[in-house]
């Protein structure tokens, strides 16, 4: 099945992430998850602090994250996911980022759906 990037836009749903215990990091990037139950496919949200560069390089950041995504859409399982790339996300090659966000992804929402432990 085949789906499309969509983002976070609500209040409700940012607070759900906010106060979620599924997370994960793998490289420079960590990503949190919150499962609705209502979602045909993932939404995606993204925050970058303005340590890791100027706004160039952040917006440079977003784009990059938000093409590993496109890529692999249909191996996410629908719910909420807030990305969050560190400084090291900037000078990763694309397979390397791709890797980073793909793998913080899929063990966070492992986490949520009961089949990965919680540490780590």
């Amino acid at each position: 099945m085949s789906y499309k990037l969509r983002s976070i836009c609500d209040r409700r749903t940012f607070a759900a992430l906010k106060a979620t215990k599924f997370s994960a990091r793998r490289g420079s990037v960590r990503s949190l998850f919150a499962c609705s139950g209502e979602e045909i496919g993932p939404k995606i949200a993204f925050g970058v602090s303005k340590k890791v560069g100027n706004s160039v390089e952040r917006n440079r950041i977003r784009r990059r994250i938000r093409a590993a995504i496109v890529s692999n859409l249909d191996q996410f399982a629908p719910g909420s996911y807030l990305i969050i790339p560190g400084k090291g996300a900037l000078n990763a090659s694309f397979e390397d980022l791709k890797l980073d966000v793909c793998e913080s992804m899929r063990r966070s929402s492992m986490k949520a759906l009961g089949l990965e432990s919680t540490n780590g």
